[in-house]
């Protein structure tokens, strides 16, 4: 989905005595240009929803109540210095910003974290997937010092997202749960132990980078593994290094592109177009460039 909109003008969370709240079923904003931070207990009630577009701070934990949203957009911040728990059914975060959390992150059966795009980043010191989803789109999610425990639920990832663990991690759910889209992506793990008690995922658009020194036991699956790999999240096989266009008369488009140091070179390219509603996929092709419509949105050379 697009980033959220945010608003020149939004009503703050509410402030009680003794305490912050998004009430019931409402909507408040951090707006941008703002830094709201805290040390009081923060609430965001059922059904309500809370959009950051500038910083916010809390000293403590967060554990959104049922059916609650949280939007972290594109340049905006979420700093939470305990833990956060996704432990009521139905609270989903869209993360196009960046968040960090001192502590652990929970999520549980019935939950989203989803982060989406190149520009977004989740750093956590641990993280316990409990039935939820997490899901990474094009972006990165960093376990700092502690473990990844994929206990049930899915990890979901996508468009060259990379998701790094420096602790150690498991899976003891069902095999196959870890979700690759179409795009190659990375896990990077640079831990001491990892124990893939099932089948991790059934993609070869999986790339295990293994560091030096670390540990794995069990099934990758389909995973394409890199042993003794110090490359991280720039693991995938082929680099994008150069793309150019020019609109050919006012409804077509001609884009070209070069790979460098390919070692596996892609049987088929996909063009899309980024608008205001999303990504269309306008074009497919064997060689290293595409006529493509315009959807009567302009077109994102830079992308």
């Amino acid at each position: 989905p697009p980033p959220p909109s945010c608003p020149p003008a939004c009503a703050l969370p509410d402030l009680r005595p003794g305490y912050y709240e998004v009430p019931f079923g409402q909507t408040r904003c951090i707006p941008s240009n703002t830094i709201l931070t805290t040390t009081l207990p923060f609430y965001i009630r059922e059904g309500a929803t809370l959009i950051i577009c500038g910083q916010l701070n809390l000293n403590g934990d967060l554990y959104p109540a049922p059916n609650s949203s949280i939007y972290i957009a594109p340049g905006a911040e979420l700093n939470v210095s305990g833990q956060m728990g996704l432990t009521s059914t139905g609270v989903t975060v869209h993360n196009y910003g960046t968040v960090t959390i001192g502590g652990s992150l929970f999520i549980n059966a019935s939950t989203y974290f989803y982060n989406f795009g190149s520009g977004a980043s989740l750093q956590v010191r641990e993280i316990g997937v409990n039935g939820g989803i997490l899901g990474l789109y094009g972006a990165r999610v960093s376990v700092t010092g502690g473990n990844l425990w994929l206990n049930s639920g899915n990890i979901c990832m996508r468009g060259g997202g990379c998701l790094s663990i420096q602790g150690s991690f498991s899976n003891s759910a069902s095999k196959w749960n870890l979700v690759v889209g179409t795009e190659p992506v990375v896990f990077n793990f640079a831990g001491a132990n990892a124990w893939l008690n099932q089948p991790l995922t059934n993609s070869s658009d999986l790339h295990a980078c293994v560091a030096p020194g670390s540990n794995v036991w069990g099934f990758w699956g389909n995973a394409q593994v890199h042993n003794n790999c110090t490359q991280g999240c720039g693991v995938l096989p082929y680099a994008l290094l150069s793309v150019s266009g020019r609109m050919e008369g006012a409804e077509r488009v001609y884009l070209q592109w070069e790979l460098k140091g390919a070692n596996i070179v892609p049987a088929k390219y996909r063009v899309y177009q980024r608008g205001t509603s999303g990504y269309a996929l306008v074009a497919e092709t064997e060689q290293m460039w595409a006529y493509a419509p315009v959807l009567g949105e302009a077109p994102c050379f830079s992308e």
